[in-house]
């Protein structure tokens, strides 16, 4: 802020733009013809001159213990865009707590009762930003009779609730959720318990539902994850067949045109995904594959790096892509999924909202940015491609000629924005940025000091 005429009667100035409300303090001294001197202060509020968007609460996730039991709930990881917040942790259901200190901080603590029977509280947080506005959150804590029976192992739960009762377990964690303690569990990561009878764990089996204590692997098996007894050392898998779910297909197999492959299915590096197959839900494909015009990538599912998307591919939603993958022409990336660095995005690509691409990513001309989309440091963005609501771009990209930029779009500082560029409103632009000729930049646009505007 510049103060001009400071030496007059009258001094003026602009006032800045704030995010939040901010006090100017200002102090003016006169001085006589004797050299007396005198002071006297002014304080000027300046309102924000942008909206004020509502806290975020986050109580933290559910917890199960035992009557008795020390717990710790943590909202610190609530957060308002604008300041800070005050907290505010209130019971709403379940026995009388006696909190152990305040409850207006970030966490709180108390000690579960003891009633003799099982139950459940509730318990919410509340966060209010530095302009009244506020926001909830609800977190429950499952509490479990201790009960009074026998407690072989001393770990203070009775052998009738103890899923590891002659071995000592408090905390009672079980990974694979198949009512067996971790403590006790031969295969603490194989829900099945070694199934196929061979001695070895799901996890640490080549051929989990097939019987092989040698583990063997012949020919094109050698260095992969799989045994000779379930997978054929050189399969091959033709067009038009239909393949059940949580099938595992080493890498290097090419899947012909049409293939179905059922959820929860894992493809190796190097595969090839050819015209029109169609992948279910949570498939895990490895680096370097390649998914040919019209294949089809099911909700959740992850495609390793270098990966390359062709034209016409369609991905679900929340699909995780690795780095320096190509997305073609014409692809679809649906919401929530997120794209390593290094990403091409081709010209005419659409990506859904709230997808996130990391850092050095181009996304060539024509291509189209769903809302909330977060892009990366030093992406790159070609000419006509379109950008939704709400998405924010990282330090240092480039915005070439006749980029459409949706309302309330953030700019990182030493962007680029090239000639006939459209910013849309409340956009946010970053220190630094260079606009050039013919962008048009709305009226509620903030441009900061040092953006150079020509």
């Amino acid at each position: 802020m510049v103060l001009q005429n400071a030496d007059q009667a009258q001094a003026h100035f602009t006032a800045p733009d704030v995010v939040a409300a901010e006090t100017l303090e200002f102090v003016l001294t006169v001085t006589d013809n004797d050299a007396e001197r005198a002071s006297d202060s002014v304080s000027v509020q300046v309102a924000s001159t942008q909206p004020n968007t509502p806290p975020v609460a986050i109580a933290g996730p559910d917890q199960s213990v035992v009557a008795g039991a020390a717990v710790t709930l943590d909202g610190s990881d609530s957060y308002d865009a604008e300041g800070a917040i005050t907290y505010a942790w209130q019971q709403t259901s379940g026995p009388t707590l006696q909190w152990q200190g305040a409850t207006d901080t970030a966490s709180v603590n108390f000690t579960t009762p003891i009633v003799g029977s099982d139950y459940a509280l509730a318990i919410s947080l509340t966060v209010t930003d530095a302009q009244g506005l506020s926001a909830s959150d609800a977190v429950v804590v499952a509490v479990q009779d201790p009960g009074t029976g026998t407690d072989t192992d001393g770990d203070g739960v009775p052998d009738d609730r103890d899923n590891c009762p002659s071995t000592p377990n408090p905390d009672q964690a079980d990974s694979d959720a198949d009512g067996v303690g971790d403590a006790c569990d031969a295969c603490p990561l194989d829900p099945d318990n070694d199934a196929d009878g061979d001695g070895l764990c799901a996890n640490l089996d080549n051929c989990p539902t097939v019987s092989n204590p040698g583990q063997e692997q012949t020919g094109d098996n050698l260095g992969r994850e799989f045994g000779d007894a379930c997978v054929s050392p050189s399969v091959k898998i033709p067009a038009s067949v239909t393949l059940g779910t949580g099938v595992t297909i080493a890498k290097g197999v090419k899947l012909g045109n049409d293939v179905t492959i059922g959820d929860n299915t894992r493809l190796d590096k190097n595969a090839t995904i050819k015209d029109g197959a169609t992948l279910g839900s949570d498939v895990s494909v490895g680096e370097k594959a390649t998914l040919k015009e019209g294949a089809v990538v099911g909700n959740g599912s992850s495609l390793e790096a270098k990966a390359t998307i062709g034209a016409g591919a369609q991905l679900g939603a929340q699909v995780s892509v690795g780095e320096s993958a190509t997305v073609k022409e014409g692809a679809m990336v649906g919401d929530g999924s997120t794209l390593g660095t290094k990403v091409t995005i081709g010209a005419g690509a659409q990506l859904g909202a709230q997808v996130s691409v990391g850092e050095s990513a181009t996304v060539k001309a024509g291509a189209q940015l769903g809302a909330q989309v977060n892009v990366g440091e030093k992406a790159s963005i070609g000419e006509d491609a379109m950008i939704g609501e709400r998405c924010a771009i990282a330090a240092n990209s480039t915005l070439k000629q006749q980029v459409v930029l949706g309302m309330d779009v953030i700019v990182g500082r030493n962007t680029q924005i090239k000639a006939a560029a459209q910013v849309g409103d409340r956009a946010r632009i970053g220190d630094d940025v260079t606009v050039k000729a013919g962008v048009v930049v709305p009226a509620d646009a903030v441009i900061p000091d040092g953006a150079v505007v020509k």
